[in-house]
């Protein structure tokens, strides 16, 4: 049966890493079909030796066959030829190129020029995804956390598209802020249209279960621009629910009829989005919550009555936490980073059928070389400015024992004093705006200082309660090295099919979650 991440997991990780036979220039993440290649090879050996739930014994796999250890570079395919229109096939033709690149040409790229200044470069393509990372470097250096606990989780893709709804009905100044604290080019139909796919890709193409849910509550009667709510529709239709309500009338039925709406989006996982009625004059409320579902590609062992969990402690900085461990030996890609003062290990969830060579969506952990909070604090703020491309690159295929808690961590926050913060005052600055003219006629009327943000992300096993065990292995090769993650550290759910943060997660104090067995 199969494991579950149902809207994220957390913490504690025993892990145990051995380089033996290690893939050496592994490449994150097209090499991923070398990772299923090694573990189909270790269970096709061990079959021979092993039975379920027994953890040593036997020889071990010193030698895989080559064209396992070996990375190799993806045969190229010339791309087919561009066919271009006739008109425009006889003017190449009658045109003296050599003279065109004479006179335009710099070096190897065509560039633009002044009168009075040097040739200037073309401006840098816009990418949702670069967006995406530089959201969550932003967020991640205001330490946006809850001060009784220091855990954080958000979700940067969730809460973009939130602001380019937003950016969709806003003009003048309030629109030029926008634009310019989340880095976004003057003209946003680009900016609109790559979010739209990235969403269509998440829920299409990676192997798990995303549900982004948008809604906008209005009050009854209230108008909105026709105009606004057609380019909603056209640009994220599919994830944005437009709601009217009577906030004037039984506060307290409203907040019910809202929190209701938003479980339904979530499978009833977030609950109470809204914990206190809003007042009587709300016209307008917007949220965003987002449901992630995954199973994870290679299965933790859970074989009642043998093998259940394994019993820790988590010790955080003001406390210890007593955890249940799952267990699960496997290849993964990983890296210590020994100038920035962390390790780093990737997690693969169950990848998509159409998508065989790699692996689409992955949960990372970074654990910091030092203890303490100032050491934590240290490593978060380096992370502001990490290549994360190239800490991808560095990684190396590795062997290892992996053990990771089944827990829970949820995390509810108004964003907007952090996004005012980071240059859109503006548009959270709860007075009158004429530049809102765009969403309503009624524009006095609107006033905006909140952006309700709520995640919840649990480990749970799906079945295990009234089924058998599942198919796990525990391998005999004996690791080189272990990484024990029983103290703070931070994890990422990150989609590699379209480069862009899924959850980020500061872990401190998770919750436990505990595994209720029927029959037992």
């Amino acid at each position: 049966m199969k494991k579950k991440l149902e809207v994220l997991l957390c913490l504690i990780v025993f892990i145990t890493v051995g380089c033996l036979n290690g893939v050496s220039g592994f490449t994150f993440p097209s090499d991923w079909e070398k990772v299923r290649a090694r573990m189909l090879y270790r269970k096709q050996q061990e079959s021979t030796f092993m039975t379920r739930g027994s953890f040593f014994g036997g020889p071990e796999i010193e030698e895989f066959p080559e064209h396992i250890l070996t990375t190799s570079p993806k045969p190229v395919t010339t791309p087919k030829p561009i066919v271009i229109d006739p008109l425009m096939q006889q003017v190449l033709d009658i045109s003296n190129i050599a003279e065109v690149e004479e006179r335009f040409q710099l070096g190897s790229m065509f560039m633009t020029r002044t009168a009075f200044a040097a040739p200037l470069a073309p401006p840098k393509a816009y990418s949702g995804a670069e967006s995406v990372w530089n959201f969550t470097r932003a967020m991640i250096k205001r330490e946006v956390y809850e001060a009784g606990t220091g855990n954080s989780l958000f979700s940067p893709i969730s809460i973009l598209v939130t602001l380019n709804m937003i950016l969709l009905g806003v003009t003048g100044d309030t629109e030029a802020e926008m634009r310019q604290a989340l880095g976004y080019p003057r003209y946003t139909g680009l900016v609109h249209s790559q979010f739209a796919k990235i969403l269509e890709s998440m829920d299409k193409d990676i192997g798990v279960t995303v549900i982004t849910s948008n809604a906008i509550f209005v009050q009854e009667g209230f108008p909105l621009n026709p105009r606004f709510t057609s380019n909603l529709g056209m640009t994220y239709g599919a994830q944005t629910d437009l709601v009217h309500l009577d906030f004037t009338n039984r506060p307290q039925t409203m907040m019910r009829l809202m929190n209701r709406f938003i479980s339904s989006k979530t499978n009833n996982v977030i609950q109470n989005m809204f914990t206190e009625p809003l007042p009587e004059t709300s016209k307008f409320v917007l949220c965003n919550a987002l449901y992630f579902n995954g199973s994870w590609e290679y299965e933790f062992l859970f074989d009642p009555p043998d093998f259940v969990g394994i019993e820790a402690e988590f010790h955080s900085f003001n406390k210890n936490i007593d955890l249940t461990l799952m267990s699960a030996a496997m290849d993964f890609p990983y890296v210590s980073d020994e100038e920035n003062g962390f390790d780093m290990l990737s997690l693969p969830y169950e990848h998509d059928v159409k998508n065989e060579e790699i692996s689409e969506a992955h949960m990372f952990i970074i654990l910091p070389h030092e203890t303490g909070e100032e050491a934590y604090r240290r490593v978060e703020q380096k992370l502001v400015d990490l290549d994360w491309e190239a800490s991808f690159d560095k990684m190396d295929l590795m062997y290892g024992e992996v053990q990771l808690p089944r827990m829970k961590m949820e995390f509810s926050t108004n964003l907007a004093p952090v996004l005012a913060d980071m240059g859109m005052k503006k548009v959270f600055s709860g007075e009158e705006n004429k530049d809102f003219a765009g969403i309503s006629p009624d524009w006095k009327d609107l006033r905006l200082d909140t952006l309700q943000h709520k995640t919840v992300l649990k480990i749970t096993e799906k079945g295990t309660e009234a089924a058998a065990a599942t198919a796990a292995f525990m391998f005999r090769m004996m690791p080189q090295k272990v990484v024990k993650l029983d103290r703070p550290f931070f994890l990422f759910i990150y989609d590699s099919l379209n480069k862009v943060v899924i959850f980020w997660c500061r872990v401190v104090e998770p919750t436990p979650l505990s595994h209720h067995l029927r029959n037992t």
